[in-house]
């Protein structure tokens, strides 16, 4: 009688497992939380019904975001990352990133434009290097992507070859 042994995962691949899942519970409660205050906004007197539309497509990106780095975990976790559903994962955060950056800048100009307070070139210059940042990460993140295009091409050509 052979029984097999389930082998144990590192630590790392448990606590990213566990930390990918609460991140996305917490990106669809932030969605949620948006939707509820976007609802409010456009029944209510006031004039930041145009803000609320800007911030909404913040906690949509994040949530596609984190479901795509919970397939990406899922995977590594089972042991094949390199595979062409990684590649358009990657690919999509990496444009959701890119997105991100100067969306947030859209919508933090909105948001000033329509209180008229504050420096608009402090606030242009603060954004823009936020900004830079977030267009800088989601350009690394589609390169990562290529890299794991040409990984999993290599693997294809290595399987094959066996």
């Amino acid at each position: 009688m052979t029984e097999a042994k389930e082998v144990q995962k590192p630590l790392y691949a448990r606590i990213a497992w566990v930390a990918t899942r609460w991140f996305w519970y917490g990106s669809i409660a932030l969605l949620v939380g948006y939707v509820v205050a976007g609802v409010m906004a456009a029944f209510s007197p006031s004039e930041s019904k145009h803000i609320m539309v800007g911030f909404m497509a913040k906690p949509i990106l994040l949530a596609l975001i984190s479901y795509q780095l919970r397939g990406l975990v899922r995977s590594a976790y089972g042991g094949r990352p390199f595979t062409f559903d990684n590649v358009r994962r990657l690919r999509l955060i990496g444009l959701c990133t890119l997105i991100y950056g100067p969306l947030n800048v859209l919508a933090k100009w909105i948001q000033l434009y329509s209180s008229h307070k504050g420096d608009f070139l402090d606030l242009s210059i603060r954004l823009g290097v936020d900004s830079a940042d977030t267009i800088f990460l989601g350009l690394l993140i589609l390169v990562l992507a290529q890299v794991f295009d040409m990984g999993v091409r290599l693997q294809t050509d290595n399987d094959l070859t066996v």
